[in-house]
């Protein structure tokens, strides 16, 4: 039995870290535009193809920084467990944390996925549940067989066949970013399941 979730050396984190990510990047978002527009009146330069210039230059940078965050938190919310009888579980931490609207909603989330694998990591559900004759079976998603595995810049990319807890099969990809606990025998795992068939 194994479980894999991201790996913790100076404590957990989580939530602050990445609000204090998110506060940063709409900061930066708003002032970059704003001051490069101020740099520009203040020496006389040709005000609009500058500002093109800097709000198209935000844009790339903040869509850069969101899709890292958001790397970021699919690492932290994807923990992966493999039972005694060699079978492979993906568990998405994100539904058991709720929905909220805006940024303030957004946070509370972030807060409540923490909780949620704190309590996971201190009260050992998933083995508990795992233990269990029918293990994460009817509860999380079962993946069955990796079609593809390739290494990606933040780590590796698995093109799956999985089963979801409604009994339906279906394809997912899962971002097998660099961060996780034991990452090498996670890996080995996702290999061993390459172009198995059920």
């Amino acid at each position: 039995m194994r479980i894999w979730m991201e790996e913790h050396r100076d404590g957990d984190h989580f939530a602050a870290r990445i609000t204090s990510c998110i506060l940063l990047l709409v900061l930066f978002a708003v002032a970059m535009p704003v001051g490069v527009t101020l740099l520009a009146l203040y020496f006389g330069w040709e005000i609009t193809s500058v500002t093109m210039t800097a709000c198209i230059a935000d844009v790339i940078l903040t869509v850069w920084g969101a899709r890292a965050i958001g790397k970021r938190v699919q690492r932290y919310c994807t923990v992966f467990c493999q039972d005694d009888q060699d079978e492979l579980f993906a568990v998405d931490i994100q539904k058991f944390a709720g929905y909220s609207r805006g940024l303030t909603g957004y946070i509370r989330m972030l807060r409540n996925m923490q909780r949620t694998v704190r309590n996971l990591r201190e009260r050992h559900v998933l083995e508990k549940y795992m233990r269990d004759k029918d293990s994460l079976h009817g509860l999380e998603t079962w993946i069955l067989a990796v079609v593809e595995l390739k290494a990606v810049r933040s780590g590796y990319m698995a093109d799956c066949k999985v089963r979801y807890p409604n009994g339906k099969a279906g394809r997912k990809k899962y971002l097998l970013v660099s961060g996780y606990e034991n990452e090498e025998a996670l890996i080995t795992a996702f290999e061993r399941r390459k172009c198995r068939e059920r």
